[in-house]
């Protein structure tokens, strides 16, 4: 009975070993962030969503403030007390973020950018893809390019080039080169 228990545990073991590896692969691909019924609606000129319950508190992204919303006579999104206009809130009990003009769902397309959030059109047009696997991630989104290993970091966007490994760093942009190697630092222009 004991060898029993102990080959039963012993098998369980290395299943739970394999299941945990870190051989997996993961890929997002988001080619449809707004969702095919917001797609069509917005495409239509329909609304996106209907009025709003005037008791549901929204967070206003912006300012991080509770608020409550309605739609304007133009069809916005505007706050309920105010009437100003709002860029983006999020449903707080869906955890999902909205834009004010449309109402369409950005979730994964919002980019914050000095203190200002921005939709990444190239994720909401599903110009976007994604993967890890094992230890290496790349991502890929309109002209920008990264993949990092543990070992190496590779970005590309436009004619700017980086690269950096253990050793060195590369940076090449427009005509503009600069190496970083064993704490000495080359720069070239062309």
């Amino acid at each position: 009975m004991k060898q029993f228990i102990f080959k039963s545990f012993a098998a369980l073991a290395i299943f739970g070993f394999a299941a945990c590896n870190n051989e997996t692969k993961t890929e997002t691909s988001v080619s449809d962030i707004k969702g095919e019924n917001t797609n069509e609606k917005l495409e239509t000129g329909m609304e996106v969503s209907s009025d709003f319950d005037p008791s549901v508190t929204y967070t206003d992204l912006t300012t991080g403030q509770g608020i409550h919303l309605k739609r304007d006579d133009n069809g916005a999104i505007v706050n309920l007390e105010t009437g100003a206009p709002v860029e983006f809130y999020v449903d707080m009990s869906t955890q999902d973020t909205f834009y004010g003009k449309t109402g369409a769902e950005v979730n994964n397309a919002l980019l914050y950018t000095n203190g200002v959030y921005t939709i990444d059109e190239a994720r909401m047009n599903g110009d976007y893809k994604e993967t890890m696997e094992g230890d290496e991630y790349k991502f890929k989104s309109g002209d920008t390019k990264i993949k990092s290993t543990d070992d190496e970091y590779k970005y590309k966007s436009g004619d700017t080039k980086i690269k950096i490994n253990e050793d060195e760093t590369k940076i090449k942009t427009g005509n503009m080169k600069i190496k970083q190697e064993n704490g000495k630092t080359e720069i070239k222009a062309d």
